[in-house]
């Protein structure tokens, strides 16, 4: 990888905590999980704060280390 290739990666910093996708900012993360995410995690619902998650999976995984 060269220079450039990698100041390109470095500018893609910020990470969707959802789905794993790159961004130049946070506030294009949360662009980008308002428009691509937010239908998705109204699906499953965790039944100790009403937080949403995408799949039952993940759901599962915030229940038992999130809380």
């Amino acid at each position: 990888m060269n220079a450039e290739e990698n100041a390109s990666r470095n500018d893609y910093d910020s990470l969707c905590n959802i789905c794993g996708k790159a961004f130049k900012s946070f506030a294009l993360v949360l662009k980008h999980q308002k428009e691509d995410h937010t239908k998705a995690e109204t699906k499953y619902k965790c039944d100790l704060c009403k937080r949403g998650f995408p799949t039952r999976a993940a759901r599962i995984e915030h229940r038992d280390y999130g809380h």
